[in-house]
């Protein structure tokens, strides 16, 4: 196609899609003009309609009221209905009644339809006189069918003297419903609420009057309070319709326009479209044919330039004076050829010296990729990079292999890391990471950051290296060898968990040793009765020695004991004995005793105290202070030996309530102490104490909520611990209370179906207290050193009840939660003299 062509075709398409463009746009405006107007025109003529209707009804009404304002005898009464006749030619018949119960009286004006009044009284004694025209008089209009035409009643009452007389007319609808004829485009029905059809001008072609009515109107009249206008579609006709609201009588009328009529202007529209689209192709066409000689000629002879340049004839004189961008063109098109002739003589020099420069460069990349190489191998940490296959790259430096103890050649990441990666699920995972499902930054993580090599701690680094686009090519790897940090770090807490243990055993030496000699004897005899004991008391015991362990900072008791745990559940799936571990874990207890017995003066072997009395001096001196009737020495003597004075032993209690805390990580709560001052038996003390450590550390970490939930809920950041003791019946409580969520029922519902304990039958709301005490029964998700196994409170049950003792639990949902321990009063366990 020549370029005078592609212009007159170009100019013509160009003309004509923008006219169509125009013109389609005022087409749709022309269109939403012509339904405005349409739904407005409607809406105007079906409103005016009606109301002309019913101010045709109501003028009658008024006329009819004023002729019975004139009854003032027996003979205006009988003039009446001749006066009646007279109002409008719409009034077909009338009578008039006295009192509905008595005989009535009918008077007719000779010019009334004789047959209508004798068919018609039957039927108005049967509607209304037996029903009592009273009922009937202060009504609008009625509405009456006779012979498939419909009429209009009107009843009314006039008082004269005593007398009640009731005239009834007749009135004929066609004069009044003339205005419902036929006017232009709209067409008018008038309905009854029901749909009954009162009146209809003219039926329109292919309208099923019956669908439009029971299927598109009629549900909607209920909800008319005046008018509405809407368009809608009834045989695929169109229609747009106005249903507007008669009050007296009670009718609906139904104004329709076709609204394709009201289209008619858009063909004239449509017409001159045309006719302008017409025009301007012609115009289009000339304007191109006088465009496409101007342009043509000059390019035929930049056409002609191409091809001598093709055959490398490059010197070029354009003879092209236009000043318009052809003109430049040729200028750019001449400095064009000129340039590459110079060019070419350029490459013909640069060939001629091209093989000493690749010799050249090639040496230069030589010694870069040596100095490279000798880079990586100087640097001390492990540097490698892999691809998306995993691949590890040849660049890698030499520490790389003797951290890892490993050879690099051909093999991949995965290899390097398969000792972590035992769920096999990390090649996967680094598929995502380099399609970059999410950003590096917040994955990079997940990908394993430690591995263990011969006893060695290496911590691994990662960063991307990305092409122009950002996309990931490949990952370095940076492994760095850290076991001498681990092992200073390990060193650091070792010392400083010892100043700590040396600490809380000097400060409480009474109650750690009651605890070495608790834990040492319990070790010893589940190590000899290890076949009696069951895996849950064997649990239950590690993990109560983990949780006090932890408190006296006796750093590889406790650590040993949280990995204990773990074989223990581990072990419980396999069947697998774990009496080994038991000896392990009293190998691990000798030695801390060993540690620290020189510095609160025990004996390592037996536990007794080196520089206080033995127990047996101390029997003989009570025994002579007896002799002696010293009673009170003996008094004193008993109390500084065998009783414990609780008041000053919340001083340790509250001590523990603020290492709590930080190890929960909440702030300590405040502590209210009340009970009277009375003195335990040491040994009984110490046993409760033990428990009631297990009681503030789950209270601290289960009931009292974290400071930011506690605000939100309207209580104070930090919480409320209550501890208090007392005697009553003959028995001896000690109460811990908080004020923090209460227990959740649900949660524990859940854990007891989850772990098979009970069933949803068997799960009782009033009993979520005893269901604390079950074996593992937790509703905390996470484990951690304070909680979450589930057996702490197992145990304080079982070492309760074992003291002859219960407790008991009461909670309040969002308010707090209370344990109750109760012990009989026995024989010296409780000293009451309060002067001492």
């Amino acid at each position: 196609m020549s370029i005078k062509l592609k212009i007159l075709l170009a100019l013509v398409l160009t003309s004509c899609f923008g006219l169509v463009i125009s013109f389609y746009f005022l087409y749709q405006e022309q269109i939403q003009q012509n339904e405005i107007e349409m739904i407005s025109m409607t809406s105007n003529k079906g409103e005016s309609t009606a109301l002309k209707v019913e101010r045709r009804f109501v003028e009658l009404a008024a006329k009819l009221k004023e002729e019975y304002s004139f009854v003032k005898s027996d003979n205006s009464i009988n003039d009446l209905p001749d006066k009646i006749s007279q109002i409008s030619n719409s009034i077909q018949a009338t009578w008039i009644y006295e009192d509905v119960n008595l005989s009535s009286k009918i008077i007719t004006n000779s010019n009334n339809n004789p047959e209508i009044i004798e068919e018609l009284t039957p039927v108005l004694n049967e509607k209304y006189l037996q029903k009592g025209l009273e009922l009937f008089y202060q009504q609008r209009l009625l509405l009456i069918e006779f012979k498939n035409d419909f009429y209009g009643i009107y009843i009314n009452k006039i008082q004269y003297g005593k007398r009640n007389i009731y005239p009834i007319v007749l009135v004929g609808l066609t004069d009044i419903l003339s205005e419902l004829a036929n006017d232009g485009l709209f067409r008018n029905i008038l309905l009854k609420k029901n749909g009954d059809v009162i009146y209809n001008s003219v039926a329109m072609e292919g309208i099923d009057y019956q669908v439009l009515l029971s299927e598109k109107i009629i549900p909607g009249i209920k909800n008319i309070k005046r008018g509405s206008t809407k368009k809608i579609k009834v045989n695929n006709v169109n229609l747009t319709y106005n249903l507007s609201k008669i009050n007296n009588p009670e009718l609906y009328l139904l104004t329709l326009t076709d609204t394709k009529k009201f289209n008619q202007p858009l063909l004239l529209f449509f017409v001159k479209s045309v006719l302008i689209l017409i025009t301007t192709v012609c115009f289009a066409i000339i304007i191109a044919i006088f465009m496409s000689n101007k342009i043509s000629g000059p390019i035929l002879v930049l056409t002609e330039a191409t091809k001598n340049i093709a055959e490398e004839n490059f010197q070029i004189d354009l003879e092209i004076k236009s000043k318009d961008e052809i003109g430049s063109l040729a200028t750019s098109f001449k400095e064009m050829s000129n340039k590459i002739s110079e060019l070419l003589q350029d490459l013909r020099l640069y060939n001629e010296q091209l093989e000493e420069m690749v010799e050249k460069r090639t040496e230069e990349l030589k010694q870069a990729l040596e100095l490279n190489k000798t880079m990586l191998n100087s640097v001390s940490q492990g540097f490698m990079m892999f691809d998306s296959n995993f691949k590890i790259l040849p660049t890698y430096s030499k520490a790389t292999e003797s951290i890892l103890e490993m050879q690099l050649k051909d093999i991949t990441y995965l290899d390097v890391v398969k000792d972590v990666d035992k769920d096999g699920n990390l090649a996967e995972f680094l598929g995502l990471v380099f399609d970059e499902y999410f950003p590096f930054e917040d994955v990079v993580s997940e990908i394993p950051s430690v591995l263990k090599v011969n006893n060695k701690h290496i911590e691994l680094e990662y960063f991307p290296v990305r092409d122009s686009d950002g996309k990931i090519l490949f990952i370095v790897a940076i492994a760095t060898d850290k076991t001498k940090e681990q092992e200073y770090k390990r060193e650091f807490e070792s010392s400083y968990a010892f100043a700590q243990l040396v600490s809380k055993a000097t400060e409480d030496r009474t109650r750690f040793v009651n605890f070495l000699t608790k834990t040492k004897k319990e070790t010893s005899r589940i190590l000899k009765e290890y076949e009696e004991y069951s895996v849950d008391e064997i649990f239950r015991f590690v993990h109560t020695l983990k949780g006090n362990s932890g408190l006296y900072s006796m750093r590889d008791l406790h650590l040993f004991c949280s990995e204990l745990e773990e074989n223990i559940k581990a072990q419980e799936e396999t069947n697998t004995e774990i009496i080994d571990d038991l000896k392990q874990l009293d190998d691990i207890l000798q030695k801390e005793i060993q540690k620290i017995s020189k510095i609160v003066y025990i004996s390592p072997e037996n536990l007794e105290s080196s520089v206080v009395l033995s127990p047996g001096r101390l029997d003989k001196r009570k025994t002579f202070l007896l002799d002696q009737n010293k009673l009170l020495e003996k008094k004193e003597l008993d109390l500084l030996t065998d009783y414990s004075l609780i008041n000053e032993e919340m001083n340790s209690i509250e001590k523990m309530i603020f290492e709590i805390s930080q190890k929960v990580k909440k702030p300590a709560p405040n502590v209210i102490v009340t009970g009277p001052e009375l003195y335990l038996k040491n040994d009984f003390w110490m046993t409760i104490s033990e428990q009631l450590v297990h009681l503030i550390r789950n209270s601290l970490d289960h009931g009292i909520e974290y400071p930011e939930k506690r605000i939100e809920d309207g209580k104070n950041a930090e919480g409320n611990l209550k501890l208090g003791w007392g005697e009553t019946a003959g028995e001896f409580f000690f109460i811990l209370q908080d004020d923090g969520a209460g227990i959740n029922a649900e949660a524990l519902k859940k854990k007891l179906i989850l772990t098979e304990v009970l069933t949803e039958e068997e799960f009782d709301i009033n009993k979520v207290g005893e269901y604390l005490f079950l074996d593992r029964v937790s509703t905390k998700e996470e484990v951690t050193d304070i909680s979450g196994q589930g057996v702490g409170l197992a145990s304080v049950k079982q070492i309760i009840e074992e003291l002859g003792g219960r407790i008991e639990v009461s909670y309040e949902n969002g308010k707090g939660t209370a344990f109750t321990s109760i012990f009989p009063i026995n024989n010296e366990m409780i000293f009451r003299d309060k002067g001492v």
